[in-house]
């Protein structure tokens, strides 16, 4: 099975976050080449159990993300090990690393992925990808790190 991967690229204050439309996989880039690298790595390590890897054809640049203006406002922003803890108390564990992307698996019906950069901070936009990936809302992580 060919994947064809639709990547979404916005800038996230200092940060290019660049998402996968069709499984919210996101990661983040200072440069938006940094970000289409890190979205390449974080989509091989999510499909490393697959015989296929996506092949990335389509961009879309832009510079707004729909509800960019709430998410700046609702989002924080967090370093890796506080979303890592937050995943971990809601039932997530560490399945694998590659380069500076780790991998969380909750098992279950079905199984839920993140993928989380392990980069100095997670931007906004990156995080609202990962909470979609965990099946989480923000209020449900933040009250875990509390």
């Amino acid at each position: 099975m060919n994947f064809t991967a639709t990547i979404a690229i916005h800038q996230d204050e200092d940060w290019y976050v660049a998402k996968c439309v069709e499984n919210n996989v996101a990661s983040q880039g200072r440069t938006i080449d940094d970000a289409l690298a890190n979205i390449k790595e974080a989509l091989e390590l999510y499909f490393e159990d697959n015989d296929e890897l996506p092949v990335m054809k389509r961009q879309f640049i832009t510079t707004d993300y729909g509800d960019c203006c709430v998410m700046g406002a609702k989002y924080p922003l967090l370093k890796p090990s506080a979303v890592v803890k937050g995943l971990m108390r809601h039932g997530f564990v560490f399945k694998s690393q590659k380069g500076s992307h780790a991998k969380y698996v909750k098992l279950g019906s079905p199984t839920k992925t993140a993928i989380v950069p392990m980069h100095d901070e997670i931007a906004r936009g990156t995080l609202k990808s990962i909470l979609e990936q965990a099946g989480l809302r923000l209020e449900e992580l933040l009250e875990e790190l509390h």
